[in-house]
């Protein structure tokens, strides 16, 4: 009996997994898992059923029990090198990053083929570096999100268009075999001033088929809509070679009706899928695993002209893994964005920005937490202003679902690079200390430069800047930088020209002035920022190297307010020079103070000129005579 009990369970496993491999195999991954799961239970020492519950559970996009048996392969060391990188993958995704650490160092330590690698030496200081700008996002889950997968949004005027497998009693639902949800539909929401989305409902029952309708993008005039849904033919399925049901883009046209498909993009193929479209000024963005790419899914674009679409173009390898890069997004302003998880970064899918140049992108950069999350984010989608939009994500879902959330974007990042020059041989200066300052006149940052004379900010975009820069035997020198209209993740370029400082400067009377310092102040403010600080602090020293030496205060102001109010400002500032020398250890017998007003002003912004801040800036000064007393004839 007990022969005939152990000849029964061993049976009904083989059966098991049988039944599972025909639904694995007919995609039907949740059925499939099923199988699997009882036989493993069953059989612990099955790495089989164990390997198919990994496959199973990740195709289904369950990343929590995708780890879970994970675990318990790594445990058993049955494991294979590629177990490696799919196990620091999933601790990833999971958030489990020094464990995926430990696990991809062991998976690059057995490298025999030299492969190159998107992740950094340590994935836990990349990951501190995408947190580390984190409030530049606002992120909240939109209220129309459904029990099931709700993703990949789409502007349609004041509409937001998106992909749902939610229930409606407007269409009949079918379940999709892979995950068991219903197929995906295509639906509309109204978006309010601020954001939040109400009134879902299916956008079309023409659009709708028994099968997925997918992510979509729409034509200026909102004439033409371009979707994505599996590849069918008078309703019939238009299957693969190896029976797999692909996708493709099709075209749409708003009638009287509403929305008719008129016809199928022209590289739409039954042996690869087509999808993720993204119109912008007649060319189509698309994401592709057509043959030829780099691996996975890449991404390609095609124009439209008098002779239909042109052929598809690859992007190439500035933009293409050898991993999956779906759901690309064209901005108004032509930046590219799209989701890999190819490149490194957060875990799963990731979203990262690329920025036009000419014809092609360049600067590709991950766009940080907390847009990206340890699980898979994609689909993002920003309007003409570039501060809202809206993105896709199974962070926080408990059955793996997607959910769409709302973003806005208070800092969208800009970087500004360049170099000290000498002003008359333009040699890069080295050990220059570079000031960011902002339009309100606040110090917001500083760079010491190295051997090149090279600086380098992150900035904002839509903001005015200036650079002050300062360095020993040098006068000071600015530049002024806009970001107004720049690209996100651009690189704005402004070198800075100092003037070499002779010796002796002049003679002044009975005193030959040796060293000549300029400090600057903000509007109306007789403060001493930070930039004119270094150059105190560095005259301080001097002045103790050299004690015979003094010191002469010449204060001005620009040409704004009264004369009288003016000249008692320039004072003020003299004054405020005076304390800082005199509280860094400076012998008040050694400083001389005079305000001078508005009375020498340096540029042509005098009482009734209209000037720019910057102009003005350059009158609010205190110029620092270091002097010595002049002997005729020596």
């Amino acid at each position: 009996m007990g022969l005939c009990l152990g000849a029964t369970i061993v049976s009904a496993q083989r059966v098991s997994v049988k039944l599972a491999d025909k639904k694995f195999n007919n995609f039907a991954y949740a059925d499939a898992a099923r199988y699997y799961q009882f036989s493993y239970k069953k059989d612990s020492a099955n790495t089989y059923a164990l390997r198919q519950l990994i496959k199973c559970n990740h195709r289904m996009g369950d990343y929590k029990k995708e780890n879970q048996y994970y675990d318990e392969l790594i445990k058993s060391g049955e494991y294979q090198r590629d177990d490696l990188y799919n196990y620091y993958r999933v601790l990833k995704a999971n958030g489990k990053y020094r464990d995926a650490e430990k696990w991809f160092n062991k998976y690059k330590a057995s490298d025999v083929e030299g492969k190159d690698y998107y992740e950094v030496d340590s994935l836990v200081e990349s990951i501190q570096r995408l947190k580390s700008d984190s409030l530049r996002y606002r992120i909240q889950s939109v209220d129309i999100n459904s029990s099931y997968s709700d993703m990949a949004p789409a502007f349609m005027g004041d509409k937001l268009v998106f992909t749902s497998a939610r229930d409606s009693s407007l269409i009949i639902r079918r379940r999709y075999r892979w995950n068991n949800s219903p197929y995906l539909e295509l639906y509309s929401a109204d978006i309010d001033p601020e954001g939040k989305l109400s009134n879902p409902k299916p956008l079309s029952k023409k659009i709708g088929t028994r099968f997925h309708e997918g992510g979509m993008s729409f034509s200026k005039d909102l004439q033409k809509m371009y979707f994505t849904r599996n590849n069918l033919e008078k309703g019939r399925k238009m299957m693969s070679s190896d029976k797999v049901l692909n996708l493709g883009i099709y075209e749409a046209e708003m009638g009287e009706k509403g929305w008719n498909v008129s016809r199928e993009f022209p590289f739409n193929s039954k042996e690869y899928s087509i999808g993720h479209p993204s119109l912008e000024g007649g060319i189509l963005y698309f994401a592709s695993d057509m043959p030829g790419g780099f691996g996975g899914t890449d991404i390609y674009r095609s124009r439209l002209d008098s002779n239909g679409w042109s052929m598809p173009e690859n992007l190439g390898a500035k933009i293409n893994t050898r991993e999956n890069e779906i759901f690309p997004h064209i901005s108004s302003d032509g930046m590219l964005f799209f989701a890999t998880e190819g490149r490194g970064g957060m875990g799963g899918l990731d979203i990262f920005a690329a920025t036009p140049k000419g014809a092609d992108f360049e600067a590709v950069e991950n766009m940080g937490y907390p847009l990206n999350s340890s699980m898979d984010d994609f689909g993002f989608i920003v309007d003409e202003s570039g501060k809202k939009g809206y993105l896709s994500s199974n962070r926080g879902n408990i059955a793996s679902n997607d959910d769409l959330y709302f973003v806005y974007l208070d800092k969208i990042p800009v970087n500004i690079k360049g170099s000290v020059l000498d002003a008359e041989n333009l040699v890069n200066l080295s050990e220059a200390k570079v000031f960011l300052i902002s339009d309100q006149g606040d110090t917001l940052k500083s760079f010491a430069t190295g051997k090149n004379g090279e600086f380098r900010f992150s900035a904002e975009k839509g903001k005015n800047y200036m650079l002050t820069a300062i360095r020993k035997d040098y006068f000071p020198g600015e530049a002024e930088v806009s970001t107004k209209g720049a690209l996100m993740n651009s690189t704005l370029l402004a070198d800075i020209l100092l003037t070499a400082k002779p010796e002796p400067l002049k003679i002044e009377g009975d005193m030959a002035i040796v060293r000549l310092e300029a400090i600057h102040y903000d509007f109306d403010k007789s403060d001493i920022r930070s930039d004119a600080e270094a150059i105190l602090d560095e005259l301080i020293v001097y002045l103790n190297e050299h004690p015979e030496l003094e010191i002469r205060l010449e204060s001005h102001t620009d040409c704004r307010g009264t004369h009288a109010y003016n000249m008692k400002l320039s004072h003020r500032r003299a004054a405020s020079a005076f304390n800082y020398l005199v509280n860094g250890g400076i012998d008040i017998v050694r400083l001389e103070t005079k305000g001078f007003g508005e009375t020498q002003i340096l540029n042509r912004c005098v009482d009734g000129i209209k000037c720019t801040e910057a102009e003005h800036a350059i009158n609010r000064r205190t110029m620092i005579k270091v002097v010595r007393k002049h002997e005729p004839g020596k």
